[in-house]
């Protein structure tokens, strides 16, 4: 169930934004908040399905970062913190009266292309095979053109001091924040599109080699071991702004409950803070202790 565009409101965009623009040395990350539905009219009921899916994101679920997970180029949420976003989801639906779920998940690009990473990309396709809905976002901020190891961003040359390279498409939009959407794929040899991989290995027979070759032989590794290699790659997907009472049938109110989000954030990066804080002190005492 690939989507095929997604609508943002203003408000969850602002939080987005602020959020990524909150920290020029790590990402960060959080879960967007909606529902996927079908676009298609009485008119356009001949429509391809998967032509016609849209996500719609209408509310933001913040997240403060522990610090075992802070990363300059990783992030990673927590089962506990996916289960509180959807409680909350499940709140809204009852205040909203509209179907709320947890879609997507947006994380930053400090210095970074906006181009999801092979980290990214593995990332989204975990989340996928939960839902194949789920889409998502990447906020490149502070783009001072920095390469992204693997990863194509197009023309490089050197920058100002001669020292690094930098990504041309960055240093075009230098000082902007860009946004992609995405979502995984899987293709095969070919380049066609294929259904998620099952599983490969079904023995703990190490990897490669005559060990495995032997292991093949005698029916201790599955047959998908076998075939040739799958391909997980991206897609970009369509974003667009769409008003609030468009998204959400008329009904209104979520534009305060998004600005108390930008004092919500405020709070989680006072905490973030406290917490790296107290990390760092505890490591100097227990290097140099009294």
């Amino acid at each position: 169930m690939a989507v095929a565009s997604v609508a943002v409101t203003s408000p969850v965009l602002e939080v987005c934004m602020s959020h990524a623009l909150s920290n020029e040395t790590e990402e960060i990350m959080g879960l967007l908040l909606g529902d996927v539905v079908d676009t298609r009219t009485q008119a356009t009921k001949g429509k391809d399905y998967t032509e016609a899916l849209q996500a719609r994101i209408w509310a933001v679920s913040l997240h403060r970062r522990e610090q075992a997970a802070r990363s300059a180029q990783r992030v990673e949420i927590s089962p506990e913190q996916l289960a509180a976003a959807t409680e909350e989801a499940d709140r809204l639906s009852t205040e909203l009266g509209v179907q709320t779920r947890v879609i997507g998940w947006y994380h930053s690009h400090p210095h970074l292309a906006v181009v999801p990473s092979t980290v990214d990309v593995n990332t989204q396709a975990m989340y996928q095979q939960m839902d194949s809905g789920f889409v998502g976002l990447i906020f490149s901020a502070f783009n001072a053109g920095r390469v992204v190891p693997g990863v194509a961003t197009g023309a490089q040359a050197l920058d100002k001091d001669g020292n690094h390279l930098v990504s041309m498409g960055n240093l075009e939009h230098a000082g902007r924040i860009q946004v992609t959407c995405f979502q995984s794929k899987y293709v095969d040899g070919e380049g066609r599109n294929v259904p998620p991989p099952p599983p490969q290995r079904v023995s703990n027979w190490p990897e490669g080699g005559e060990a495995e070759a032997e292991a093949r032989e005698f029916g201790q590794v599955s047959a998908a071991a076998a075939t040739p290699p799958i391909k997980n790659l991206h897609k970009e997907v369509g974003v667009y702004l769409m008003k609030q009472a468009t998204i959400l049938q008329g009904r209104r109110g979520r534009e305060a409950s998004c600005v108390s989000k930008l004092a919500e954030l405020q709070q989680i990066l006072r905490e973030e803070e406290l917490l790296a804080f107290y990390h760092s002190v505890s490591a100097t005492l227990t290097t140099n202790p009294a």
